[in-house]
């Protein structure tokens, strides 16, 4: 149920909005439980994904290339909303309303490359979800998620979703990483989520933060193929042609990721993750008898699903995976478990 505006505890128009929720967030009590009552939050206009492209071909036109390029980024947004509200990445799990509130429109700026849509509606399903259901996690997490969440599904700073280093460092390291940067406002950004990312570590906000990552990286991907490309501006953030060329040098290993459903015999099941919380599972896909490993995390496995797993494994039988196929150099580098599929 949507909330009044009498009822809204904050109202969240813009990143200075945001942090200062961050922050006065901090204070709350509770925190640490897993009975913390998340707060009514209501983001308005903000946060938003912007993408502005220079070049010969792109005055006054969106190529096929950038086209691409923000419908792999709109998918890695939905995977990651996938994850949170259902434990999935499988884009088949949402709904007709999930894929309704994870509608972007676009505005094209006339005479430019220059497309702007705003996320609000996307990070509001997500705390409407977090405040009513999602009791598994303590207040940090919850608010971790929200964090990456924003990183994901916006332009508004890689700081946002900066890789897990900074979650690794404990306080008396925060003017070291706050020393690294040099705008005041990628400052106040790393000083208001660095708790949050430090307490509120969990494997929900792990796989959303790769999902954004992933997104940004397969549309600068797409771009960076393009010679006539100049720079690439993602909100604040502008890439030269030179960086484009050291992108695509750094992407030269060619990845292709596909949903797939395939009978395997399963060949071996361990745990693994800091605490033995994820599983991986050596498989052997029966139709060519290809061998790797599906990683299923301990959040998206059903006890079920992981008991009728080893029993394949006991009675040498089949079984039908759905899972996410990820290829490199034409061979498949890494599944991710989805659920097992009923004959």
């Amino acid at each position: 149920m949507e909330a009044t505006v009498d009822s809204i505890d904050f109202l969240i128009r813009s990143e200075d909005d945001f942090l200062n929720f961050l922050e006065e967030m901090k204070a709350r009590e509770g925190l640490d439980s897993k009975e913390f009552i998340f707060p009514n939050v209501k983001f308005a206009g903000w946060p938003s994904l912007d993408i502005n492209v220079k070049g010969e071909r792109y005055h006054s036109s969106i190529t096929s290339a950038m086209l691409f390029g923000m419908s792999m980024l709109n998918e890695e947004i939905q995977r990651a909303f996938a994850t949170i509200r259902y434990g999935s990445q499988n884009l088949q799990r949402l709904t007709n309303e999930d894929k309704q509130r994870l509608d972007i429109n676009f505005k094209i700026s006339e005479g430019s490359s220059d497309a702007e849509g705003t996320t609000d509606k996307i990070i509001n399903a997500v705390t409407d979800f977090l405040r009513d259901t999602m009791s598994g996690l303590n207040g940090w997490q919850k608010m971790l998620v929200i964090i990456t969440m924003v990183g994901a599904a916006s332009t508004c700073g890689y700081h946002y979703i900066s890789e897990n280093a900074v979650t690794e460092r404990h306080a008396t390291d925060r003017q070291v990483e706050i020393a690294k940067t040099t705008s005041d406002g990628i400052n106040k950004a790393i000083e208001a989520t660095l708790d949050y990312k430090i307490n509120g570590k969990s494997a929900i906000s792990d796989k959303v933060t790769s999902h954004g990552q992933a997104g940004k990286s397969a549309l600068v991907k797409q771009l960076a193929a393009d010679p006539t490309v100049e720079t690439v501006t993602l909100g604040n953030e502008k890439l030269t042609r030179q960086d484009l060329n050291t992108y695509n040098s750094r992407q030269s290993v060619d990845r292709e990721r596909k949903e797939r459903t395939d009978i395997f015999s399963i060949k071996g099941v361990t745990r693994t993750g800091p605490t033995n919380q994820d599983i991986n599972i050596n498989v052997v896909r029966v139709s060519n008898d290809e061998c790797f490993t599906i990683k299923a995390s301990a959040d998206v496995i059903t006890q079920d699903e992981l008991t009728a797993i080893v029993d394949a494994l006991s009675n040498n039988s089949h079984i039908k995976i759905s899972y996410l196929e990820v290829i490199e150099k034409g061979a498949v580098s890494i599944g991710q478990f989805n659920t097992i599929v009923s004959e």
